[in-house]
This record gives structure tokens, C-alpha cells and sequence, in this order.
């Protein structure tokens, strides 16, 4: 591949990250990016960024890679396009922070109202609504005081001034849709999986398969296209690349006869694929087949460019052309990668006891030497492109690799069989498909008999000892490892980001989140089905064998946490549990990370390696450790004499 070395300009930084915030109000600790638009000459860029609390639009120029501050303010600002004229921006604007801060204030003095607005496991003050968002699925109603429509803003760049812009005049301003000429049909269609000819008589999209079989949101769907004077109906492709469950985008070539797409297909989806294909000749061409990851494509003129990921690479910015695939790397923001040694990397490919198909991608140790067997570290939950730290990055894969590991980082099984049932595929809404899940636990059994069944072939081919197996997990993952450690007995060690699925839950949340639980789970008094007792590790804190276990919980779900951890501690399990401050659901905060990664490591080591770190996270690390250990081979023999008796 040619790299290119010159035309990369640094425009803006910022020092203030913009964190994601679900649209009830909740920080997810996912740190999102800046929103770029071009002009129609591709010479000017639009962009917004955060510096402190205010937030801020500027302006970029792409030939001198210069940029200048056009607008400031405390109000949230999204939704970024130009206007009909390339010299208006139109901008929607949210509440301010300081009306929040100063609402919340205002209410503190009498007491806060206990309604839907509160997370009494996240927090103990209510959370402010997005503007113009639709809450979390778990949340019903907006409550009165944090209604809140966006405002839109037209931002002149000549004069730097933003006025407020009236639902009817916002229509005179906005640019027309690329897709105004689509036929009828084709109204009601998503515009966002859409492709348009250059001559913009010429449509394509990805529709649902079969409409009256798959009624859900997660469906089967296929290519089809049209042209702008044809009332008779859209033409679907036959081909059977040109159906599936993750088509992903879709654009024409140069040529505007040919159709170019893009999906996700083979075992579990686990490669990335671009095809190219003429309606009117039917001929189709795999331009790109890897297990690579591409991402955030944009068509410019002949070519995609695109974001692209390996095991052992992060994202870079690459340009493949549209006539034959052949890719170039334009952008590398991590160039020292290439210089960097890794171990041997095996995708593997199983299923789990109900037929679902699971992936893995197992990653060598460094002293790897055949015959001999090493410890496993399990990381969860999702596997695709680069092996960093599984979901929620708490688990370095490489590094551990490096430290002695067999690591693999598991892509949980789905149920999406198209042979017999979808869940999400065949719901009539996000009830009905938890519903499914829930049913005999089968989301929670799928993963952990994948787990089980990977743990057996490993052991088998000679490869790791069953008995020194750890398994780790943030969210769905640590579902899954306490429903493992009440379950199952092939672990030996594990890690979790928290504690978190217990009683507590279901009456620390807020009404409607509670009303799902009942709904999907049921009470956990009544429990009819064993979901509660299942899945609740401290209940069975008397029973289940002793498994040292490391927590690193945020602050905010520490609350719900505490059960477990009480109870697991109460019955003299070897457990230690750190508390990071001002963290959500995903840990954001860098010094966090860096802490969690070393700290892993060194827990692993201790336990499965029998190892000691010359520099520990805290001093008295080892101490603990020891202690915890002695306790835990005292378990043990208890648990031996009991067996013997």
C-alpha cells in the first residue's frame, strides 16, 4: 500500500471531550466525536468542538488546513448542515448546562421530586432529558419540567451572528434533499441507507426481505433500485450477496450503472465484504473480502474513504476505488503499529448448544511453545477489528498476550438463525424480543455454553489448562460472568466491571425501568421462572465454590453492586473491589484505564501465573493478595472435606 505522507493537515484540537448522553439524560462514559459538514465546493468545513463548558462552531479550510471560531455558546448544539447557500449554517440548540445546574438548584431548596427524571442506582439528583430526543427505551413520559423542543439557529459565517429561525422560515433555508426526485414508492423508505446516481435519476436502497414474515427491527434485507420516472415499483437483486442481515451502505460508481455496497457476512458476520453490481447486466464483482473492519465510508467522487481496523491495527483513514477495490492508506494516526511485534492470532468459528453461531479470535502467548499448556483469559463480548480490550476496553488483549495468556476475545452468539427464529427479527417491539431472551434464560445460556464448548476444545487440542481459566466482562459480560460462577464450574478466576444484577436493581430503578424488569424478568419475589435466582451471584455466596474475583466498578454503579459484593464477602469469598470516581457505564477517564490495565494484569498474574509485579498499582497490593489467597486455598479445603464426608 502507498502511504501518503503530505497532504495530511492537523486543523483544531480541543481539549474538553464530548461525552455521549442517552436521551434520558444519562452519561454513558462513550466519548463521542466532533460532527464535520462540507460545503458543496469541498473547499470549507463546518465543525463543532467543546472547550469547557461552552460549546463552539468553527469553520476549516482544506487547501491551507486553517480554521477560525465563528460561534460560541453554553447551549448544546447539534445537528450541523448547511443551508441552501453555502454562507448559512443551520444549527439546532438544546438547554444550557447553567439552566440545568440552576434548575436543579431551584428544586434542591424544597426537595427534588421522585419520578421518572431519577437513576437512584446511578445517581441521587434527577437527570435532564436531551432536547428533542426520545427517551431510553426504559423510560416512559418526559416529565413536565425537563420538556425541552430544540431551537434552530441559522448561523450567517460572513457576519459570525446566529439568529433564531421559526418552523416556517427553517423550510426557505434548508438545502433540498438529494433524494427530492425519488419515485412514490420510495417515499417512505430510509433515506440514510440510500444511494443516489450522479445524475440523481437513479436510486438504491436496502429493504426488508419479507415485510409480513419479519416485523421487527433487526431484519433480513435486500438490494433493490429504481429510476426517478418509474411509478411501477423498485427491481430487486436476485444475487444472494445482495441479501442479508447486516447490508450496510450502498452508493453508485462512477459510471452510474453499477451499484456498489457494502456488508458484513460469513461465520457470525465476521467479515467485512464490498461487492460491486449492474442491475442491467447482472454481473457482481467482490471488490473487498476481509476480517478486517471498515467503517464510516463517505463516497468522494471515484473512491470510498473509509475507516479500516485489523486484529493487530486501530483505525486509519484509507481510500478504495470504486472501479477495482485497490485501497491506498491515506491517514495513519498510529504509525508506530507497523513497527510493533505481535503473537499469532487464530479466528475460530463454533456454535453454541442451541445451533447459533459464535466467534472468537484466540491470540497466542509470546512464549508460546507447543506441548505445552497455558492459562486462558476470556474477554468479552464483542470481537471485530482491532484486539484492544473487549467491550468497555478494560481487558489490554495484546499486552496480556504478551505477559503469558492465551487470550480470547469472544463475540457472543446471536439469535439470528434465519432457519427458525429471529428475536429481534419477528418482535413487535423491544418487549416482545426481551421477552424472547429472557424465555428459559436463553440469551444468558447461549453465551455460556459457547464459552463452555470453546473452553473443552481448547483444552482438547492441548492448548491451555482448564484449571487455570478466567473469565471478564463489562455489561453484557458481567451478565455473563456472574451467571457463570452460579452456573458452571470451568472458571477459576475472574474479573468484572460490576457486580451489578441482584434484587437491588429491580427497586433502586426508576418506575417505568422497574415496569420493564417486571415485564421481561418478573419480580424478584415471586421469580416464577428462576430468572432472579439464576442470575444473582450473592444468593448463592454459600454454595458456589470459592473464585478470587476483582471488581472495578464506577462510581455510579457501585450502589447496585454492594449486594454482591456484601454477600460475597459475608460467606468469605476472596473478592476485592476498587471504586473509580466520576465514571459511568464505560469508563472514560484515561489515569482509570491505565490503572484497570495494570491492575488486571498483575491480579492475573498473581493467580494464574504465580507471578509478582516489581511495580505494583498500590503498595500494600500483595499483601492483600496474599491474604486473599490464603483465605481462598482455605475454601478449598473446606470444600474438600465436605466432599469427602
Amino acid at each position: 500500500m502507498e502511504v501518503e505522507t503530505g497532504d495530511v493537515r492537523l486543523v483544531d484540537t480541543s481539549n474538553t471531550p464530548f461525552m455521549i448522553v442517552a436521551g434520558d439524560g444519562r452519561p454513558t462514559g462513550t466519548l463521542g466525536a466532533s460532527v464535520l459538514v462540507w460545503t458543496k465546493s469541498s473547499q470549507t468545513f463546518a465543525y463543532n468542538k467543546r472547550e469547557g463548558e461552552l460549546e463552539q462552531i468553527w469553520i476549516g479550510d482544506a487547501a491551507s488546513g486553517s480554521s477560525q471560531l465563528l460561534f460560541e455558546s453554553d447551549r448544546a448544539l447539534q445537528n450541523l448542515r448547511w443551508g441552501k447557500s453555502d454562507h448559512v449554517l443551520l444549527i439546532e440548540a438544546g438547554r444550557s448546562e447553567s439552566q440545568e445546574r440552576d434548575a436543579l438548584r431551584e428544586e434542591g431548596l424544597i426537595g427534588y421530586l421522585l419520578d421518572v427524571r431519577f437513576f437512584p442506582y446511578s445517581a441521587t439528583i434527577p437527570y435532564f432529558a436531551k432536547c428533542g430526543a426520545a427517551p431510553f427505551v426504559t423510560s416512559g413520559e418526559v416529565a413536565a419540567s425537563q420538556k425541552c423542543d430544540l431551537e434552530t439557529l441559522a448561523l450567517d459565517i460572513k457576519t459570525k451572528k446566529a439568529t433564531l429561525v421559526s418552523a416556517e422560515r427553517r423550510g426557505d433555508l434548508e438545502r433540498q434533499s438529494e433524494f427530492a426526485k425519488r419515485p412514490q414508492f420510495f417515499a417512505n423508505l430510509d433515506a440514510s441507507v440510500s444511494a443516489q446516481s450522479t445524475d440523481a435519476e437513479k436510486f438504491a436502497w436496502f429493504e426488508n426481505i419479507d415485510p409480513e414474515q419479519y416485523t421487527g427491527f433487526l431484519v433480513p434485507r435486500v438490494l433493490k433500485h429504481a429510476n426517478s420516472d418509474d411509478e411501477t415499483g423498485a427491481v430487486a437483486c436476485q444475487r444472494e450477496a445482495c441479501r442479508g442481515l447486516y447490508l450496510e451502505r450502498a452508493w453508485w460508481s462512477d459510471d452510474d450503472e453499477q451499484i456498489v455496497f457494502l456488508k458484513s457476512e460469513g461465520h457470525k458476520s465476521g467479515r467485512h465484504a464490498l461487492y460491486k453490481w449492474g442491475p442491467q447486466t447482472d454481473d457482481l464483482q467482490k471488490l473487498i473480502d476481509t476480517p478486517d473492519r471498515l467503517s464510516a465510508c463517505q463516497q468522494v467522487e471515484m473512491n470510498l474513504i473509509c475507516l479500516r481496523e485489523s486484529w493487530f491495527r486501530p483505525q486509519r483513514v484509507v481510500e478504495i476505488a470504486l472501479s477495482d477495490g485497490h485501497e491506498r492508506v491515506l491517514f495513519d494516526p498510529n504509525p508506530s503499529f507497523s513497527a510493533k511485534a505481535f503473537t499469532r492470532v487464530e479466528e475460530r468459528h463454533w456454535q453454541d448448544e442451541f445451533g447459533n453461531d459464535a466467534l472468537g479470535h484466540l491470540v497466542y502467548p509470546s512464549n508460546y511453545k507447543a506441548g505445552e499448556r497455558y492459562p486462558l483469559v476470556i474477554v468479552q463480548y464483542r470481537s471485530r477489528g482491532f484486539l484492544r480490550g473487549g467491550i468497555g476496553d478494560e481487558m489490554p488483549i495484546h499486552p496480556l498476550a504478551a505477559a503469558g495468556f492465551f487470550v480470547l476475545s469472544f463475540d457472543r452468539p446471536d439469535d439470528l438463525d434465519l432457519r427458525s427464529r429471529i428475536s429481534f427479527a419477528n418482535a413487535d417491539d423491544y418487549l416482545e424480543a426481551e421477552r424472547i431472551e429472557w424465555k428459559d434464560l436463553y440469551e444468558r445460556r447461549r453465551a455460556l455454553s459457547a464459552l463452555e464448548t470453546i473452553v473443552d476444545q481448547l483444552q482438547a487440542e492441548g492448548l491451555i489448562d482448564e484449571n487455570r481459566v478466567s473469565l471478564t466482562g463489562l455489561s453484557d459480560g458481567a451478565e455473563t460472568v456472574q451467571f457463570a460462577l452460579v452456573n458452571s464450574t470451568y472458571f477459576s478466576n475472574a474479573i468484572a466491571s460490576d457486580l451489578s444484577w441482584n434484587p437491588s436493581l429491580f427497586y433502586l430503578g426508576h418506575e417505568t425501568f422497574t415496569e420493564l424488569l417486571r415485564q421481561t424478568v418478573g419480580h424478584p419475589e415471586a421469580d416464577p421462572f428462576g430468572h432472579w435466582n439464576a442470575m444473582t451471584l450473592g444468593e448463592h455466596a454459600e454454595q458456589i465454590q470459592s473464585i478470587p474475583i476483582l471488581v472495578n466498578v464506577a462510581d455510579s454503579e457501585l450502589t447496585t453492586s454492594m449486594y454482591t459484593v456484601s454477600e460475597l464477602r459475608a460467606n468469605a469469598h476472596p473478592i476485592e473491589t476498587h471504586v473509580f470516581p466520576q465514571e459511568y457505564h464505560i469508563k472514560w477517564q484515561p489515569a482509570h484505564r491505565y490503572s484497570i490495565y495494570r491492575r488486571n494484569i498483575q491480579w492475573l498474574k498473581f493467580w494464574l501465573l504465580g507471578e509478582e509485579a516489581i511495580d505494583p498499582v498500590s503498595e500494600d497490593q500483595y499483601v492483600r493478595w496474599r491474604a486473599l489467597r490464603e483465605l481462598h486455598e482455605t475454601n478449598i479445603l473446606k470444600s474438600m472435606k465436605s466432599a469427602a464426608q
